[in-house]
């Protein structure tokens, strides 16, 4: 029998009488799991009722909002809440506080960048976003459980995912094409910004972009195309990990030789393989 998920779970706020029982029993006899406590307000109750699915969803939502012994104040899905404005949000590393700070970040100053890396390319991972930006692509044809559904929602929840478990920035890209040289084109343009790429799409044998994965790995060589989850992960953890050694976290005393400090963080990287 499926089990409660917070990904079907609804927030009720309202004030109760003696015959919210009736409501409480019937939305745990369908498989609904309710957590009470007193809401904000102090006096109010806040019920957050847990659905296994979304039909479960769809009639704890109607029945709380029949109002059967409660006097509700308010229904929210959690989900529709977390998702709302989209999940990720881009913020200068820098702030712009006066003139001088923008002719340092944006022109004069920034132009001098671009000159030093037009001389000095290989400093690029140095002194822009290149070095710890990542992207997320997909053509939106490999929604979980549901397939041609488009993705954006999906690959933010990825994008969460670098940005959470490592000082990565992650962009998400849904490609708007079906035409696997169009989503190479497109992919391999954007080599010189972001030099990573996680391909979303990659474990759904009705992919057309897999299906030909060979043609996206020959012409992004440059790129490091992670085709699943637990790659993206053990990558983040290694990439956080040398952000480490670099700052001296696994220094082990005084003296303490580089490839001790190396030795440590490979010890630690294992333990998340």
């Amino acid at each position: 029998m499926p089990q409660p998920n917070p990904a079907y779970s609804l927030l009720a706020v309202f004030s109760a009488t003696s015959a919210a029982d009736d409501t409480r029993r019937t939305l745990t006899e369908h498989g609904c799991r309710l957590d009470e406590r007193t809401a904000a307000d102090g006096y109010s109750r806040q019920w957050t009722v847990s659905c296994a699915g979304e039909t479960a969803l769809k009639y704890a939502e109607a029945l709380l909002h029949q109002g059967l012994g409660l006097s509700l104040r308010s229904c929210r899905d959690r989900v529709l809440d977390l998702h709302r404005d989209g999940k990720l949000r881009t913020k200068p590393t820098q702030q712009i506080r006066s003139v001088t700070d923008l002719t340092m970040a944006y022109t004069p100053g920034a132009v001098r960048i671009a000159r030093l890396l037009h001389d000095e390319p290989a400093r690029a991972a140095e002194l822009t976003t290149k070095g710890n930006t990542v992207a997320v692509i997909s053509d939106g044809t490999a929604v979980p459980g549901y397939g041609n559904l488009g993705a954006l929602p999906v690959l933010e929840g990825k994008a969460m995912i670098y940005t959470s478990l490592s000082d990565l920035n992650a962009v998400p890209l849904v490609l708007d094409t079906k035409s696997v040289e169009r989503f190479v084109d497109t992919v391999s343009a954007i080599e010189g910004l972001i030099p990573a790429a996680f391909h979303n799409t990659a474990q759904y044998a009705n992919n057309r972009v897999e299906c030909d994965h060979g043609r996206l790995k020959a012409r992004l060589r440059p790129m490091r195309g992670l085709k699943r989850d637990h790659s993206a992960r053990v990558i983040m953890r290694g990439h956080a990990l040398m952000q480490n050694i670099r700052r001296d976290h696994y220094e082990l005393g005084v003296d303490a030789r580089q490839h001790r400090k190396i030795e440590a963080a490979v010890t630690e990287l294992a333990g998340t393989i």
